[in-house]
């Protein structure tokens, strides 16, 4: 890592920007404080009301790197299409403008790359509130190499350690080409092009090191109250889920999976509403009807899939049909690696045998 940063490949770093006034200083003081200084810093201000877009300009005029791009309000997905645009690095990364990265983020994501001749090195990450407090970290299994392409599938599927977050990343550009985010629904702008994109990759490269910190504040698009977009996720995994099988037909168990914790993720997003909310909303209560009988659809593949334990499946069957079911049981299903014992036993396996080789 003693090689001088201008010697090595331009990172592009894209971060959209909208009302963020708050938290701006902080994301751009650590990105432009990177050991790693050959960089291009494109901040795209998404027609932002407060502040944002003054800071944008302010910092232009004292770091050289930084481009910045004013626009009308156009959400998440346009501002960062914006920056993809514009791009000039062979590499590229995003960082959401309310979250703010290690100094040597790029420095040693890049020296992976490097090092493993991958298409995607993967950092952890630090879940944080508006001060700074740690809620927890979510850290990846140490220097696991991913390949091939199968596998990368499998594992985003199943997020292994492999998810849709565009923020964590750092990718060769050319992924990107011809791959755009979707306007819309703010809950899963992610998903199609993170499927797309590591769909094209030969290798990803795990690492442990949780570099980036993820700010979980009032008012950020995963602390939304209930609206239509937040059953984004089931309107883009069976699409994702069709595009899978369709490559990768040996993959099929893990699709349906895909396709039914995204389903289970809405119907747990929206008992979390407050009731508040849920009366407000005209349509929560058709939205949650349509997302239950697409769940209807897909029990018999639930029941046929091999990752899910008896008593879950059961869960699934009773959250399909409108039964009480222990939330807290639900929680566990969705996010502890969104399946349950079968499939985290399946991962230790898998880790200790990629690390072998």
């Amino acid at each position: 890592m003693g090689e001088a940063s201008e010697d090595r490949p331009l990172i592009s770093v894209i971060v959209p920007v909208y009302n963020t006034e708050e938290y701006l200083r902080k994301c751009l003081d650590s990105i432009v404080g990177q050991t790693y200084s050959n960089l291009e810093i494109i901040l795209v201000d998404d027609g932002s009301t407060d502040q944002s877009g003054l800071i944008c300009d302010e910092y232009s005029v004292m770091d050289s790197r930084i481009r910045v791009i004013h626009q009308e309000n156009k959400g998440l997905g346009e501002a960062r299409n914006a920056g993809i645009d514009v791009v000039t690095g062979s590499l590229m990364a995003f960082v959401d403008s309310d979250d703010w990265i290690e100094p040597d983020t790029y420095e040693f994501m890049e020296a992976c790359m490097a090092q493993y001749s991958c298409d995607i090195v993967i950092c952890g990450r630090k879940v944080v509130d508006e001060t700074g407090v740690l809620f927890y970290e979510m850290c990846l299994d140490e220097g696991v190499l991913v390949q091939p392409g199968e596998e990368v599938v499998r594992r985003f599927l199943l997020n292994a350690n492999l998810n849709m977050a565009a923020w964590d990343k750092l990718y060769k550009t050319e992924l990107f080409d011809d791959i755009h985010y979707p306007s819309g629904h703010l809950m899963s702008e992610d998903y199609i092009p993170a499927y797309r994109v590591l769909s094209r990759t030969k290798s990803v490269f795990l690492s442990g090191r949780p570099l980036y910190n993820y700010n979980k504040r009032k008012g950020s698009i995963t602390m939304m109250p209930y609206s239509e977009k937040t059953i984004g996720p089931a309107v883009y995994a069976p699409r994702i889920a069709k595009m899978a099988r369709e490559k990768y037909p040996q993959l099929h168990e893990e699709a349906d999976l895909f396709e039914i914790k995204a389903f289970l993720y809405v119907l747990y997003m929206m008992e979390e509403c407050p009731a508040a909310d849920r009366k407000k909303n005209e349509s929560y209560d058709a939205d949650k009807k349509k997302i239950r009988r697409q769940l209807k659809q897909k029990l018999r593949e639930v029941d046929a899939n091999h990752y899910l334990t008896p008593g879950e499946k059961v869960l699934i069957h009773f959250t399909a049909h409108g039964l009480d079911v222990p939330y807290i049981k639900l929680h566990q299903l969705i996010f502890d690696n969104r399946a349950g014992g079968k499939l985290r036993r399946f991962i230790k396996r898998l880790t200790r045998t990629q690390k072998k080789a």
